[in-house]
């Protein structure tokens, strides 16, 4: 299969298998049915590059990627059981060449003392074509249980990761760098702020903002414009000259205004009995923001599927046939 299958882009996703091949706490016929969807939900939604979490067994998710065929589709594969936690294990997946990679199995400082990462990051450099490599940063960051102390771990964390993307981006400012996973914490958590400020940016924010403003022209058009008025706005608004090219597609006929929202970007990636969020994400650096194909973030939630983890795949796709305009 041809990862350029969607006309010069690629997909990137994250997925969260929840303590995925567990033996202390899964039944047969439980671990059968939810191995069964997780393998449908990759199949169906087709990232180039796949981060994955809480890998349990290894040698069984080994095997189960060779029986389904998904050890073909991803010939490329890193794996990182190195961390505190050493038993939910962070896989990076890759229809294409992993040149070079490294696990972060180092200690960082949290607060006084000197710590390992929960799960140690998987930092790869992946060649998307001939002279264009994309760096990735696949996370796992601290989870929420433990309060105020995991909050603390999970900072450094992210700090840490700042860090490096900083580094990177002093060396080159037009470098593609990829930091996603399940972090743990929300979009305007502190976390993601510290990240923000290493130059990441995050395109669930902009498809908010394209929402916004779809509704903003749904609502204007439905309170002001007739229908005679809106055939002929129909005909008249597509030579408007709008400051950027997405916000211009959003001017169509008052039937099309919906179409251009994103409803993916108003859920959240994780959701449980108890709570709700949105806790996976993938943050790109400004040259591949510049990439980012806008309408393409997409969270895979399916009532069956859904049953397969408390965490939903999340993806999007880059365009990497040409430089895109701004």
């Amino acid at each position: 299969m041809d990862p350029l299958r969607r006309a010069g882009r690629i997909r990137v996703g994250t997925y969260n298998l929840k303590n995925f091949f567990n033996k202390k706490t899964e039944n047969r016929s439980e671990e059968i049915l939810r191995a069964e969807l997780i393998e449908e939900t990759i199949k169906t939604t087709k990232p180039d590059i796949l981060a994955l979490q809480e890998v349990r067994d290894l040698s069984r998710f080994k095997k189960w990627l060779k029986e389904t065929g998904l050890r073909k589709q991803y010939p490329y594969m890193v794996v990182s059981d190195s961390g505190s936690d050493r038993y939910r294990k962070l896989v990076l997946l890759s229809r294409y060449p992993i040149k070079s990679y490294k696990i972060h199995s180092e200690k960082i400082r949290v607060g006084n003392s000197y710590q390992k990462f929960s799960r140690a990051p998987i930092e790869a450099i992946v060649q998307i074509s001939k002279g264009f490599n994309v760096k990735v940063y696949a996370l796992h960051l601290k989870s929420k249980i433990g309060g105020s102390k995991a909050e603390r771990k999970r900072l450094a964390e992210a700090r840490a990761v700042a860090r490096w993307v900083k580094r990177d981006l002093k060396e080159n400012p037009e470098a593609n760098v990829i930091v996603l996973g399940d972090f743990n914490d929300g979009s305007n958590s502190e976390t993601m702020k510290i990240l923000d400020r290493a130059g990441l940016e995050n395109p669930r924010r902009l498809e908010k903002l394209r929402n916004h403003l779809v509704n903003v022209i749904e609502s204007s058009l439905a309170r002001k414009v007739s229908e005679d008025k809106r055939k002929k706005l129909s005909k008249t608004v597509k030579g408007v000259k709008i400051l950027t090219s997405w916000f211009a597609d959003l001017i169509g006929p008052f039937k099309m205004v919906k179409v251009f929202y994103n409803a993916d970007a108003d859920r959240n990636t994780f959701n449980n009995s108890r709570y709700s969020e949105t806790l996976d994400h993938i943050l790109l650096s400004p040259s591949l923001m510049k990439r980012y194909s806008i309408g393409s973030y997409q969270i895979f939630n399916v009532p069956l599927i859904s049953s397969a983890s408390d965490h939903s795949l999340l993806t999007l796709d880059i365009e990497v046939g040409s430089n895109k305009k701004e």
